[in-house]
């Protein structure tokens, strides 16, 4: 598993394609499916990393698509 820890929001979902792969400066961009900024800022202003956040709270910063 090369030691990265699966953040505890995501745990129990199927994992996106190339999870465990070294990241590719040269790929296409992937759409982002949670705002991260808002997502770190709000961890940092309660005490937390990102990976710590629970589901319910990774939710507020989903990017709904329409």
């Amino acid at each position: 598993m090369n030691g990265i820890k699966i953040p505890l929001f995501m745990q129990g979902e199927e994992l996106p394609k190339g999870y465990y792969d070294d990241p590719n400066p040269y790929a296409p961009i992937q759409e982002e499916k949670y705002r991260m900024r808002a997502m770190v800022n709000y961890a940092l202003e309660h005490g937390k990393s990102v990976p710590d956040l629970t589901k319910e709270e990774a939710n507020m910063f989903l990017i709904k698509h329409t």
